[in-house]
Formats: structure tokens, sequence, C-alpha cells
């Protein structure tokens, strides 16, 4: 497995990665059981691409949080439950629930951009949140980083 500090970006480079760490950790000898890359297509339809697209942060992000935050167990989906039988068990109240539910438990890679521009203008300033999310001009920065409010507070006291 790769150091902490080594990420991948390329989604070729982190499948390679996964397939050796699996591979690391395999409990049955390599004399037993299946080959190593025994179970791959050999002419499969799509192949991992060298980097990763807006649709697949989107994608690995809504999984995440479905992960993170699941959906409390009324509102889930019960064993054996079909689609139908769920849709009409929660009935419209409870599509609106879950509509509220994601809304406050999931995020998307916008959100994840106006956080990180917020948090650096807030270390640092506009100029280096600018830099950093690779703005040419301040101006668009500013829409994605929120004022510091508790800043200015602070300024306002000092000047008088």
């Amino acid at each position: 497995m790769r150091p902490a500090d080594a990420y991948c970006f390329s989604p070729a480079e982190a499948e390679g990665t996964r397939r050796e760490t699996l591979s690391a950790e395999r409990i049955a000898p390599l004399n037993c059981g299946n080959v190593v890359g025994s179970h791959r297509k050999t002419d499969p339809e799509r192949l991992p691409g060298e980097h990763y697209t807006r649709d697949s942060y989107r994608r690995a992000i809504d999984r995440g949080c479905e992960k993170a935050f699941p959906l409390p167990e009324p509102l889930a989906r019960q064993p054996g439950e079909g689609q139908q039988q769920w849709q009409q068990r929660l009935g419209k109240a409870g599509t609106e629930q879950i509509k509220a539910w994601r809304k406050a438990h999931h995020w998307h890679p916008h959100q994840l951009r106006h956080n990180y521009a917020t948090f650096v203008r807030k270390e640092d300033n506009l100029e280096s949140a600018q830099i950093l999310m690779g703005h040419s001009k301040a101006d668009v920065t500013q829409i994605y980083a929120e004022r510091d409010m508790e800043r200015a507070k602070r300024v306002a006291l000092k000047i008088g």
C-alpha cells in the first residue's frame, strides 16, 4: 500500500493500487484458489481513465454521503421490501422527509470548493484563496469564499 502522502489522481493508477492492496492482503496461498488477475475481463467495455471527471467526483461524494449518513430507520427501506412497497409505506410525507434528510446530509463538489476557499480566505487572505483555487481574478474567488465576519468585528473593535 502507498504512503498516506501519495495520492492517486488517476483512476487507472487508483485501480492498480487497489488491486495491489487486495493481492497483498490475500489469505490463501498463491498456489491455492484463483490465480491473481484471473477474474479480469479480456476485453472490458470500459477501462479506467487517466483523470477523474466532474461526474465521477460527484458520484464518489454521493456514495460517501450515503455511507456516512444512512437514512434513519423509519425512512429506510426495510429488508425484503420492494421499491413500490417502500414508496407506498412512506407516502408523500415520507418522501418529503427523505428529500429534507438528503439535502441536510449530502454534499456536492461545488460545496467542497466553496468550503475550501472560505477556509483559505479565513486562514490567510483572499489572494491566497484566489491562487489556490486557480482563479485569474479575485472577483470569482469572492463568489466562492464567504466573508470573514469575525475578522471584520475584531478590526472594528480594534479601530474603535
